[in-house]
């Protein structure tokens, strides 16, 4: 029998402990003296922060600390990262807002992370944080993709001149555009690729640990891309040697994508464990969880199908506002561009393929990769479109 032939199963050998319910999840790892944390958000799609009094929810049982804005830039952390060699990006390239691991001035999503707490229990954490009072003056909120550039239209970071964040082009416009004019019949069609938001059945969840003798974080994260996440925050958040930033992750309760990235809460449980010198565990709630996780897809576009006298296609143009969010996440400029060029046309004989893409900045939740990430995308658009064809042809 040969060893390793295609198609010849594989023995799992960790399914039994999942059967006995003997898994190690995040929230099932307790280490000495652990803290508990829970964080504010912002209950504004875009607002103005002014001032926060955490004074009576620091006087509350079992409060050891709460940390802002003020707190995180002290500590010297830096910007979260993105991805930014996209081939196919303009000259203009692509614009990367700041942002850091608690918001500061300006909140952009519903759920913006504005102050952390920590305490013994999670339920004290939870109820101070409740207390924590933030003077928030609300700004109009940018949500709309069709006029989310135009130019009545203000931008939500301020820095920027738009809400565009980068044009990208791949294929052959000239060749479309003459294919899509000489077309016995062209089909046309405007649609939404509606936002999706990750639900995993384990909500994230992280611990913030401090290695004193070898001055090293170390952070317990239900995760995915151990190596990626290390990498990033020695890198670009805490600015040490990689080898000072250990991350590991137990048993994972699901990710699909959405746990491969670099979140606020993980940086600041790290932060907070070398603060205060204790472990610092937080768990998300399944509705927090569901305004803090990346979101998936939501985009705009408008796509043409050129047919000739036998029914061929000859071309297929496309053009589509994708909505990045309040700030770019780790990957997401590669998720409506790359990862959906790959694969743009499915599996039909199309001569001409023109793909352009704006992607814009919105007061919502940052997206990035969740379930195929850019390739469900395409799949969506070349089926609805040969549906809608041969219906009208």
């Amino acid at each position: 029998m040969q060893k390793f032939a295609v198609g010849q199963a594989v023995r799992r050998v960790e399914d039994e402990r999942f059967l006995k319910g003997e898994g190690r999840y995040v929230d099932d790892i307790v280490l000495d003296n652990m803290a508990h944390a829970a964080f504010v958000r912002s209950p504004f799609a875009h607002a103005k922060i002014g001032k926060i009094d955490i004074s009576a929810a620091a006087a509350m049982p079992g409060v050891i600390r709460l940390l802002t804005y003020k707190d995180v830039k002290k500590a010297g952390l830096g910007a979260f990262p993105t991805l930014t060699a996209v081939d196919g990006v303009d000259e203009n390239g692509i614009a990367v807002p700041d942002r850091f691991a608690l918001t500061g001035d300006v909140a952009r999503f519903v759920g913006d992370p504005v102050v952390m707490v920590i305490a013994e229990t999670a339920a004290q954490a939870q109820l101070a944080a409740e207390a924590v009072m933030v003077d928030y003056t609300d700004k109009p909120a940018v949500v709309d993709l069709a006029t989310v550039l135009d130019k009545k239209t203000k931008p939500i970071h301020s820095k920027l001149k738009s809400n565009r964040a980068y044009h990208f082009h791949k294929g052959d416009e000239t060749g479309v555009d003459k294919a899509v004019g000489a077309a016995a019949h062209v089909t046309r069609l405007t649609f939404v690729n509606n936002r999706v938001a990750p639900s995993a059945v384990e909500p994230r969840g992280s611990i913030g640990d401090y290695d004193q003798a070898r001055d090293q974080l170390v952070l317990y994260v239900s995760g995915q891309a151990v190596h990626g996440q290390k990498g990033q925050m020695a890198d670009a958040i805490f600015k040490v040697p990689p080898e000072k930033v250990r991350v590991v992750m137990p048993d994972v309760g699901g990710g699909f994508g959405a746990k491969n990235f670099v979140y606020p809460e993980n940086v600041m449980v790290m932060l907070a464990a070398k603060l205060i010198g204790r472990p610092v565990k937080w768990i998300a709630q399944r509705s927090e969880n569901f305004l803090s996780e990346i979101h998936g897809r939501d985009h705009l576009t408008t796509a043409e199908l050129a047919l000739d006298e036998d029914g061929n296609f000859t071309a297929l143009k496309v053009d589509t506002r994708a909505n990045m969010g309040a700030y770019l996440s780790s990957y997401a400029t590669i998720i409506p561009t790359s990862a959906s060029w790959v694969s743009m046309g499915g599996n039909y004989r199309i001569a001409s393929i023109s793909m352009s893409v704006d992607a814009v900045f919105t007061n919502t939740v940052p997206v990035d990769a969740y379930r195929g990430a850019g390739r469900p995308e395409s799949a969506y658009l070349i089926e609805r479109l040969v549906d809608l064809a041969a219906f009208e042809t």
